[in-house]
């Protein structure tokens, strides 16, 4: 049971950091194409409101350095979510689980057919 609540919860932070990535590529995509339109007036208008439009593109540009870096930020988190992951997966792999009834019990029988293996070859020895 507590294997499918972590395999749950792993699902809705993943989709939810996918979800959430999704929306800030979006921003980052319309703050470039300000950052574009800006440029664009900047370059057409008098110079007049040359300082204006300098503004907007100074402002466009902060906007994108800003939703830039939570970007990164999201695809920080996905990647060290996936290494977490990765890492459990691998330690799991490497460890045999022992609380599980079925390979206690054949743990049990094989240590006790070992020392009975072990006291008849004593008891052979002594013959």
């Amino acid at each position: 049971m507590e294997n499918r609540a972590t395999t749950t919860t792993t699902t809705v932070s993943l989709e939810s950091l996918a979800v959430e990535g999704l929306s800030t590529l979006n921003k980052l995509v319309e703050t470039a194409g300000e950052i574009f339109v800006s440029l664009s007036n900047y370059s057409s208008f008098e110079e007049n409101n040359e300082e204006e439009l300098q503004r907007k593109v100074i402002e466009s540009h902060e906007k994108y350095k800003k939703v830039s870096e939570e970007l990164n930020g999201l695809i920080t988190q996905i990647s060290d979510f996936q290494e977490k992951k990765n890492e459990e997966e691998k330690a799991k792999e490497n460890s045999m689980d022992t609380s599980d009834p079925i390979i206690s019990g054949l743990i049990e029988t094989r240590d006790s057919l070992l020392k009975e293996s072990e006291s008849q070859r004593t008891y052979l020895k002594n013959l």
